[in-house]
Order: structure tokens, then sequence, then C-alpha cells
């Protein structure tokens, strides 16, 4: 296996080398198959782990160049040890520039409320009455992009990653639970704007 392959897959998904190399055997050398075996495997490490109590953690804050708008973000593990590891230092750190950046409100769906979920679908039901479809099925699948990219817009989880956008910030966590091999998990986010 080539070893810079392995080295690129590693900078690409913060994944141990033995994983990587594993992942590029099973793709036959191809990265984007590579990728995606990897994330694969974080989902099924992530759901292993997503019953483990998380009572460590770590909590850092981000303040923007010019002192004018600022985040704190806690993300929680399973052990004292990770929590002193770079990849979550760095993680949190990425997660806290990412919420001043692109303000999310929510980590994830599930923290938003049904009326406000129920809110922002009548709206938008609501302007699409003047648009003509070709099908109802069609108004449905109109319907459903747009609270998709609602969701996007204000869950942290379902948000591109700044720096790479087609990375989304649930596969850098579950790059992240793969890289430490315990669960973690972000608990409290807050944004901060003079």
């Amino acid at each position: 296996m080539d070893v810079q392959l392995v080295r690129k897959l590693r900078l690409l998904t913060q994944a141990g080398y033995s994983d990587c190399k594993k992942a590029l055997e099973f793709s036959g050398g191809d990265l984007d198959n590579a990728i995606k075996h990897l994330r694969e495997i974080g989902g099924r490490i992530q759901e292993k782990h997503s019953e483990k109590m998380t009572s460590h953690g770590v909590i850092d804050a981000y303040i923007h160049p010019g002192n004018r708008i600022g985040a704190l973000v806690e993300v929680r593990c399973e052990t004292d040890f990770v929590a002193k590891t770079p990849e979550l230092r760095n993680f949190v750190r990425e997660l806290a520039m990412q919420i001043v950046a692109m303000s999310p409100k929510y980590i994830s769906q599930s923290d938003i409320s049904l009326e406000i979920i129920n809110e922002k679908q009548s709206a938008i039901v609501a302007s699409t009455s003047t648009i003509l479809f070709y099908c109802e099925e069609d108004r449905e699948k109109h319907i459903k992009a747009k609270m998709e990219t609602w969701f996007a817009e204000n869950c942290l989880l379902d948000q591109a990653y700044m720096r790479d956008g087609s990375v989304s910030i649930q596969d850098l966590l579950s790059s992240l639970i793969v890289s430490v091999g315990e669960n973690c998990k972000i608990t409290r986010i807050q944004r901060w704007e003079i």
C-alpha cells in the first residue's frame, strides 16, 4: 500500500494509520471509496459508543479578531485521557470557529422543539401556495428540500464544515470518534455578537 496515499487519507479524515490502511485496502486504493468506508465505520463506532457516559470533556472559546464575535463550546468524552488529546482540543477549537462563522442556533435537529419545526414548515407551505407545481409530489419535494436547507443553516451537526464544504460537522464528529476510540458529544454551544 502506498504510504503517501495512507498519509493523505489520514490528513483528510483524521483516522488512525491502520484504519486508513485497511480502508484503502478494502477500497482497492480508491481514495473516495476509502473515505466513504471510514465514514461508515465511524457511524457504526458512534452507534456502539453512543450509550457510554461522557463525564469528561473540554470547554473552549474563540473570539474573532476585533473582539465583537465569540463562541463557547462544550464537548464531552468518556475519559480524561481523551479530553487531553490534541485531536479533541483541535476539534473543539474548530467548532468554536464554525459557530462564529456560521451562527447555528441548535446542535442537532433533535434540539429543536416540534412547535418551531411546525411553524417553519407552515411558513414554507404558505410561501409555496402561489407556486404552480406539476404535481403534489413535486410540492412535497420542494417543501422537504426547503426544510433540509433550513436545518443545514440552523443545526451545527447538519452544517457543511467551513474549511471543506464536502464534509459536514457530523462527519467530523464521526471521524473524531473513530480517531480517539470513544464516544464524544457536543453538549453546549453559545455564540455572542456585539
